[in-house]
This record gives structure tokens, sequence and C-alpha cells, in this order.
């Protein structure tokens, strides 16, 4: 792919209003086409169907050429041997993310988000105020969400010969958004990025190898709260059914089954989680939709950005459920992926038994749209107007099926928690809000390829 067309298709990956409208076309005059060895899906039940047939629909070539760390397990397909330890790490994070509102997971969490959340409100009072709410907010919280959840400590700054940082936890911050990035975009990694991200990817592996290694001599059996501890945990477990020595250093095996379980994990809750986070809040912050006819809400008069009023009310009270919805609804206008590639390992047809049942080739890549399934409207009502009740099925933005994100419930506290910090504004009231509403109005999402590098609002 050139220079030009990988521009091209991160410009539209970065339009989610023109790609909605197109996609919206594709929808009523050719729901599955083809364009050479490419087909795309823009039916809401052919992508779920897709999504759900794990083994007819791959992940594609352009993922496994993306695994800059070695394979890991969010994005492998569903082979056996996949399914099993898949399991197990969905039950190590189910244990980590309960009790709910009680866990390791939320522990962390409210603590990173309440300390950074704390120095941005404190600005609100001021007379001219100046917030990123990227460098300042969200990246902070996901690297100690990076360190005190998943485990992996912040390096020494020296430990590059890539970036120039002042400190352990900015060295961290700019691994994981060049090799994120490359890992989270759909296309070919755009504008050099590659070589980047392949020599930061060596230097994430070796500093994950070295946190393993120096956390394994104190690993306590059963008594962990990080993922990396409950890895461990089962290395610790496999070692005494084979009868092995539990003292000895890492093997190259257990590393790589460290490595496998926690890469996707760790990458895929930093440099989406940021980009959901600020996709979200800036469709929040924006929107101006009043209530569905019949949806039962009611606002105070000269309240213009009903969406931004009841998160900020929702907040306010604790209501996190609610905040929930909210949230994911905004998310819905921007989505983190708005596009996913497959690929098809054999010819297979896709809606079956319909008017549009299409045969697709084996060696075709097969692009899945999920913001094309969140706005058709067989799969929800009134699809472009703000819905402030919408039920959680009718979103996709941790995928769907057999290809669900097996970071879903990390990524889904997280991403409530940081909204409900940021908004919880008990010194504003609605008011003083509206009055911020022209600053909101010039914040622009600044991208470093397909990450996001800053999100300021400047006041007045």
């Amino acid at each position: 792919m050139s220079w030009f067309s990988e521009r091209s298709a991160m410009k539209f990956l970065q339009q989610p209003k023109f790609m909605r409208g197109l996609l919206g076309l594709a929808q009523r005059l050719n729901p599955i086409f083809s364009v050479g060895s490419t087909t795309v899906l823009t039916h809401a039940e052919d992508i779920r169907e897709s999504l759900e047939r794990t083994c007819d629909f791959e992940y594609d070539p352009y993922n496994r050429n993306r695994m800059l760390m070695g394979p890991f397990l969010l994005a492998l397909n569903p082979y056996p041997v996949n399914k099993e330890e898949k399991k197990f790490l969905g039950g190590l994070l189910s244990t980590l993310s309960l009790p709910p509102g009680a866990s390791p997971l939320d522990a962390v969490v409210n603590k990173a988000c309440a300390a950074h959340a704390s120095g941005i409100l404190g600005k609100l009072g001021e007379p001219t105020w100046q917030v990123d709410l990227v460098t300042e907010y969200a990246e902070p919280v996901v690297i100690d969400l990076v360190k005190g959840f998943f485990g992996i400590n912040s390096p020494a700054a020296n430990a590059t010969k890539i970036f120039k940082v002042s400190s352990g936890d900015e060295l961290l911050a700019q691994w994981l958004r060049k090799v994120g990035s490359v890992i989270a975009t759909t296309t070919p990694a755009p504008f050099g990025l590659q070589q980047v991200a392949e020599a930061s990817a060596k230097e994430l592996t070796q500093h994950l190898d070295a946190c393993a290694n120096a956390a394994w001599p104190s690993a306590t059996p059963g008594a962990y709260t990080t993922v990396l501890g409950g890895l461990l945990d089962e290395v610790h477990s496999r070692r005494l059914k084979q009868k092995q020595s539990t003292g000895a250093i890492l093997n190259v095996d257990e590393l790589e089954f460290v490595r496998r379980n926690l890469i996707g994990l760790v990458l895929a809750g930093s440099t989406p989680l940021i980009k959901a986070f600020i996709h979200g809040i800036d469709q929040l912050f924006k929107r101006p939709d009043k209530p569905m006819h019949g949806q039962g809400r009611r606002f105070p008069k000269g309240v213009k950005r009903a969406p931004l009023y009841s998160a900020y009310i929702a907040a306010r009270a604790g209501r996190r459920q609610e905040l929930e919805t909210l949230f994911f609804e905004a998310l819905r206008f921007n989505p983190t992926f708005p596009m996913l590639t497959r690929y098809c390992p054999r010819t297979v047809t896709v809606a079956a038994r319909t008017s549009r049942a299409s045969e697709i080739p084996a060696g075709n890549i097969v692009m899945v749209p999920p913001i094309a399934a969140m706005f058709d409207n067989t799969n929800l009502p009134d699809p472009d107007v703000f819905g402030y009740s919408r039920p959680n099925n009718a979103y996709m933005h941790f995928g769907w099926g057999g290809h669900l994100c097996l970071g879903e419930s990390v990524a889904r506290t997280a991403l409530v928690s940081m909204a409900l910090h940021l908004l919880n504004v008990q010194s504003v009231d609605i008011d003083t809000l509206r009055a911020f509403l022209p600053a909101i109005d010039r914040a622009e999402i600044i991208y470093d390829g397909p990450a996001i590098e800053s999100y300021k609002v400047v006041y007045p």
C-alpha cells in the first residue's frame, strides 16, 4: 500500500460521519460488495454473522503481520489450545474484576482517576485555564492501570535508544502508543510508523520479560492482585504438576506464555482505551441532541447539550449505570474500531436464505464495519438520533460472538470510571458549565497516526 493510500485510509477512518454516510448508502444499494479481493459487509446481521463464524472469518494476514511482540492470545484464531488458554485468561480477569465496585481493578482505576481528575477539576475555578485530556488525564490513568492492574512497572527513563523522555512513565506511554497504534489500525501502519513500532516492540518486550523475572521470586501461590501475578501463579501451578523446581528463573516457554496472555491485554488496554475515552467524551461534549419522542426525559429550559447535561447529572449523583449507557451511546457516533478486517481461508456464503446471499471466495479480505451495524435501522430504531436508554446489545464496541473482546469488563470499568470522575464536578453548576461550551466546541482531537496525541480545552 502506497503512502498516499495509507494516508487516505487513515483519514477515512477518522471521519465517522462520512464513513456512516458511505456505508449507509451501500446498505441500501448493495449491502455486500467486493472490490478486487476485498469484500465489504454493511448489514448488521451479516456483520454479526461474520464475527460469530470464527473459523470461516479468521484474523487476517495484516493482523498476523502486526504482532510485533510475537503472537498474543487476543488475536489468535479459535483453535482448541487457544480456546483453553482464553478460558483461563477470562477466568483470571473475572477474578481480578470481582466483586463489582470493590475488586482489585476498581481499586486501581478509581485511585488513578481520582488523582488525575483532581488536577484538572482544580483549574475550572480559575479565570483562564487549559487542559489536555490526553496527556493530563487519559494517558496517566492508563499508565497507572498498566502498572497497578496489569503488573508492568515503569522502566528507567534511559532504557531506550528511540525516545528522549524525562520519566519512566513517559517512556512506557511512548512504547504503548507506537506499538498499540500498529496493532490497532485496520490498514498497514502509515507514515513510517512501522519502523518506530518495531523498535519500540523490542524494547517493550525486553522490559516485559524483565518485569516477569523480577516478580517471579516473590510470587506467592494464590496471592495476586495483578494480571502478571495471576499468570505467574499459573506457571507455579504447572511446575508443581510437572514436579519441577519452583525456584528457577522463568524459561523460554514460560516467558512466551506470559507474553502471549499479557501483551494483547496491555496493548488493548492502552492506546485503544485512550482513543475510546476521548472519542466518547468528545461526542458527549458536543452533541446537541434532545431526547427522541417517547424517551420520557425532560430538561431545564435553555439546555442545549442534552447528552452532556445528562452525563453531568448522572456523574454528580453517582449513577454509574446511567452514565455507562450515555457514554457508549456517545461512542457509537465515533467508535474506537469503526472497521475490522477478517480473512476467508475457504469459500463461504454469507446471508444465506436472504436476498443478500453472497459467496465470498477463499483468500478474500473481509471488511467488517461495526459502525455500519450500529447505524443500521434494522438493528436499532432512529440510529441517527442520540438514544438515552438503548440496550447493550445495540452496540458492537467490543466485537461480537467468538470475536468478543476478552478484556471487555476491564475496558468498561475503566472508561466509565474515567468519565465519572471527570464529570463529577460538584463545584461547577449548570450555568458555569454552559459558559464553558465555546471552549469545548473548539477542542479538537489531534491524532498521531491511528493513536490520539492531544485533546486540549482552552478557556475562555
